[in-house]
């Protein structure tokens, strides 16, 4: 009995190693079709390991290029914004400047006060300026014009800020969060110092004195006398000043801030294209190593089989014992 048990062992021995055969000529053909070492974590586990951490960091880095692409667009609609606010601050200066001027007739004033009254109401645009929906200068309510004015502008000059004085950030890489707005309330109406103005105050303030006219009959000190007048034109000039460096050193600060936004990109650019090689030095296999392997795995297959006869048709004792 045992001699017969010899020859169905042969026979289990043969399947275990056709199995074996037959996996190595599916793991081989898979390489090959993937041209991937590994497809799965028993493949390798712990390189598996390592491809799930690479992979994750890779995700969590797509993660931040879309937060920066998120501040990038918030910081240059801003920039391009403030821009703009600072043309209007230099324009108003040029007509301070020419309306300064004793030769001026009353006529020219009016035009000049009728500009400057636009570009209060293009200041006040620009105030109001969105961006995908919201107000860029609202902080938290960006759902709410943060400007308008009061009743009677430019008499009295006043314009109502209706946002408030938080600011929005994201994170933009592990250690970075970056603010993504800027304080409307500070850009546009100072911060109550000597070193600082309300725009819409010095644009209301000019439109009011050009539309002074000049009284040859009043008295030194009197608003409509010519000297009040042209004191009060040079008191807009400096406010237009400070007005304009208010501006530029916002704009210069978020210079600052899209330079940190381009430096960490790019950081992020060299890190995943080390990761991606990390990983292909772990999944991939050369196209040239894996057919070689299959072709070994196909002959191995071959000889298992041509071997099988020889090992299923050998005669047992019992066989000897029958003739």
């Amino acid at each position: 009995m045992s001699l017969r048990l010899s020859g169905s062992s042969g026979y289990l021995l043969f399947q275990r190693s056709l199995q074996l055969r037959n996996a190595d000529i599916y793991r081989s053909s898979e390489q090959l079709s993937t041209q991937k070492r590994i497809n799965r974590p028993s493949d390798d586990p712990e390189g598996s390991k390592l491809l799930l951490t690479y992979r994750a960091n890779l995700m969590k880095i797509d993660q931040y290029k879309t937060n920066i692409m998120t501040a990038e667009q918030n910081l240059k609609q801003t920039e391009t914004v403030l821009g703009s606010v600072k043309d209007v601050m230099v324009r108003a200066k040029e007509i301070a400047l020419q309306a300064n001027n004793s030769t001026l007739s009353d006529e020219a004033r009016e035009t000049l006060a009728a500009e400057v009254s636009q570009l209060s109401q293009q200041l006040l645009g620009l105030g109001n300026s969105e961006v995908n929906g919201e107000y860029l200068f609202s902080g938290y309510k960006t759902d709410t014009a943060p400007f308008e004015f009061a009743a009677g502008f430019p008499n009295p000059p006043t314009v109502n800020f209706n946002g408030d004085s938080n600011l929005k950030a994201i994170a933009v890489s592990e250690d970075l969060t970056l603010t993504v707005q800027v304080r409307g309330d500070l850009i546009f109406k100072g911060d109550g110092t000597a070193a600082s103005v309300d725009l819409f105050e010095v644009l209301g303030n000019l439109e009011t004195t050009l539309r002074t006219d000049v009284n040859p009959a009043a008295n030194p000190g009197d608003p409509d006398h010519r000297d009040a007048i042209f004191g009060a034109m040079g008191d807009h000039i400096e406010d237009l000043d400070t007005g304009f460096n208010q501006v530029l050193t916002e704009m210069t600060s978020l210079g600052g801030r899209q330079n940190r936004l381009t430096s960490t990109k790019d950081f992020f650019e060299v890190q995943v294209e080390t990761m991606k090689t990390f990983i292909s030095d772990i999944e991939d296999k050369d196209i040239a190593e894996i057919t070689m392997e299959f072709q070994k795995a196909q002959l191995a297959l071959q000889a298992t089989l041509g071997s099988a006869g020889a090992v299923m048709n050998l005669p047992s004792l019992m066989d000897f014992i029958g003739r």
